[in-house]
């Protein structure tokens, strides 16, 4: 029987089914039959349109097996070495010398577990000694398996679930809810609530950290409130301090002079006016309301050069000009009878050294004024007509 090379498309494997392979040369005309059907296009293959002999029909070519170098068959290691059904033929062919008629006229180089020197042998061999499609081997069997099992970690479901997270940078694996999860520092600290027992790294710590208070900064830091730390530190307002103040501030930014120095250290208000030169009664005028009132007048030029008269008779000279209008013929003449009544006094009587008024009378009808200014009785008693008596008066009047 013929060698039949089974090709299945797209598939892996090679197979010789028959026992028999008869060389034929290409120019040997084979046996008398039907041939090739006509018809077809480029491209088409000839296969069987059902199970009668000869009947056959072109088809189009199945696109995964173009040639033989396209059809990948499975290295055995005891027939070829090749990878595709093209390469199979190729090592094959030298093997088919010339003569040769059938699969025991192959010489085959015993390998490996197979003993049988030509082809025929060989493929027997196989048939009885190939294992089952499905079949098992101790581990033994295998080169290394043994040694190289026992570096490799067993098969676990939690390996499967951790190989499969995307951790980042410092990420921590923890199991929550059942499966394993990529969590970072702070989740991991939130979640053993180690935030409320530890302090969190901070450089600001590890200076303190190598510091050694004193037991007054330790008293200090363990004070209750603000109120506690300022009575520590001797700093209570009010008692130890003073509060702030912006005139405080003010006053901070002036710098005294010694005077003023002097003024804020003044026992009382009478030194400090001492000190300022403001004694009242020796260098200033005593509050008075008049003064007040002058003080809201505008003097005019002509009063305020009659206050500045160095005497009266300068004062009198000021007011010459006002003073005639009220003596007779002026503009403003006083009668004596429009003045007020004098008082009861002497101070204008008539005398021997100044003009004036007569003196009150004395109420007595014998006596009369005589040169000297006073009331008398005539000498002789003679008249007692005041019309007898004549009295000039002169008066000045000042204003």
């Amino acid at each position: 029987m013929p060698v039949i090379i089974n090709v299945v498309p797209g598939g892996s494997d090679l197979s010789i089914l028959e026992s028999e392979v008869t060389l034929v040369s290409a120019s040997t005309p084979g046996p008398a039959g039907p041939g090739v059907i006509a018809g077809g296009t480029t491209g088409q293959r000839l296969q069987k349109a059902s199970d009668t002999d000869f009947d056959t029909e072109w088809a189009d070519a199945i696109a995964a097996a173009v040639n033989a170098a396209d059809v990948a068959v499975v290295d055995t290691g005891a027939f070829y070495t090749a990878t595709d059904v093209e390469g199979v033929l190729a090592e094959i062919a030298p093997q088919l010398g010339a003569g040769a008629s059938d699969a025991a006229d192959v010489t085959f180089t015993p390998a490996g577990n197979i003993a049988a020197s030509d082809v025929q042998a060989a493929v027997e061999e196989l048939d009885t000694e190939k294992a089952a499609a499905s079949h098992t081997h101790a581990e033994s069997d295998v080169t290394n398996l043994t040694t190289d099992l026992a570096g490799k970690q067993p098969l676990a479901s939690d390996l499967t679930a951790i190989a499969g997270l995307s951790p980042t940078n410092d990420d921590i694996l923890q199991r929550k809810a059942g499966a394993w999860t990529n969590r970072t520092i702070a989740q991991l600290l939130t979640d053993l609530g180690l935030g409320s027992l530890y302090q969190a790294k901070d450089t600001t710590l590890d200076t303190y950290a190598g510091i050694d208070p004193s037991s007054n900064v330790q008293s200090v830091l363990g004070a209750a409130d603000y109120a506690a730390i300022r009575t520590l530190l001797g700093l209570v307002i009010g008692t130890n301090v003073q509060a702030y103040d912006a005139d405080l501030t003010t006053y901070a930014g002036i710098s005294p002079s010694a005077n003023v120095q002097s003024v804020l250290g003044a026992a009382d208000y009478a030194a400090i006016r001492t000190l300022l030169g403001l004694v009242i009664g020796t260098h200033v005028q005593a509050y008075d309301a008049d003064l007040t009132t002058w003080a809201g007048l505008t003097p005019s030029a002509f009063f305020q050069t009659l206050v500045d008269d160095a005497d009266a008779a300068t004062a009198r000279a000021t007011l010459g000009v006002i003073a005639s209008l009220f003596q007779a013929g002026g503009a403003q003449a006083i009668k004596l009878d429009d003045l007020a009544a004098p008082d009861d006094n002497t101070d204008l009587n008539v005398s021997t050294a100044k003009h004036g008024l007569a003196p009150k009378a004395p109420n007595d009808a014998t006596k009369y004024l005589d040169g000297t200014g006073a009331y008398t009785v005539p000498a002789g008693g003679s008249s007692t007509s005041p019309d007898d008596v004549s009295l000039i008066v002169h008066m000045e009047v000042f204003a």
